[in-house]
């Protein structure tokens, strides 16, 4: 059964069908988010450790003048979210993150900044693919954390960041087999790789090398991103 988490995210995705010009997914993300209490957003392509430190903003969700703040102040180089989305594929609340780089002074003051401006409470969900690395921070002054809610935030980051990058190539993506088809359903619904294996009467470790196999035919990051790319070029159906 799927849990209602997972079936929102799923809803996620079936609301961006055939939204790919930035202005219609800046206004479906802000719709989508603002469900959540997030009132702001921007999705950025991050430039390589030890380079120049300007990101590229893809979809500007923010405040304007948070927006003309950060870069008057050059946050980018402290930013320890965008920091965080460099180094890691794991989503976290920002809460999460200042607990990490509490010792570091600039980013203790670009956080105490970005609150005067109502973005109070955070999560980001760093992305990283064959065309570049970034992440998608969401904000708002009254927010909640809620059970699923960065599986749901990491299936629009991909499905946004997705859109935004099908113009830049034409490589098509290799067809699943039935059985990674099977494994992938079963992912997307939120099976662990043991009860998908007892499901399918596999081992674990061929679930996976399945898994493997997807991520290396669709060119994915993770599993989340797997999910979205099969949904989008139609390999499965939930």
């Amino acid at each position: 059964m799927i849990s209602p988490a997972l079936e929102r995210a799923i809803l996620v995705i079936e609301a961006l069908e055939g939204v790919d010009e930035p202005t219609d997914l800046l206004a479906a993300t802000s719709n989508i988010l603002s469900a959540y209490g997030y009132s702001a957003f921007v999705l950025s392509r991050l430039p390589k450790v030890g380079g120049n430190r300007q990101p590229e903003i893809l979809l500007n969700g923010w405040p304007d003048g948070w927006m003309a703040r950060y870069h008057e102040a050059e946050h980018f180089k402290i930013d320890p979210v965008a920091n965080h989305c460099l180094r890691s594929e794991t989503s976290l609340y920002w809460t999460e993150i200042a607990e990490i780089r509490k010792k570091e002074a600039g980013a203790v003051t670009m956080v105490g900044e970005a609150s005067e401006f109502g973005l109070l409470h955070g999560l980001c969900v760093p992305i990283h693919t064959a065309l570049g690395s970034g992440g998608l921070s969401i904000a708002g002054d009254k927010v909640g954390v809620e059970p699923g809610l960065k599986a749901i935030t990491s299936l629009l980051t991909f499905r946004v960041w997705q859109s935004l990058e099908s113009g830049l190539t034409s490589e098509r993506a290799a067809s699943l087999s039935e059985r990674e088809k099977d494994v992938l359903c079963w992912t997307a619904v939120g099976k662990t790789a043991s009860e998908i294996g007892t499901i399918l009467s596999i081992s674990e470790h061929t679930v996976a090398q399945h898994l493997k196999n997807v991520r290396s035919k669709l060119r994915t990051q993770n599993s989340a991103h797997s999910v979205v790319r099969a949904l989008q070029l139609k390999q499965i159906s939930l």
